[in-house]
């Protein structure tokens, strides 16, 4: 993700499934 609390989560591991979501919609 691009916000703040997305990027604290993929440091903590927890964005994983939200990145993925990002780059679905990217794609």
């Amino acid at each position: 993700g691009t916000d703040g609390l997305e990027d604290r989560r993929n440091e903590l591991g927890l964005g994983l499934e939200k990145d993925v979501e990002d780059l679905e919609v990217v794609y």
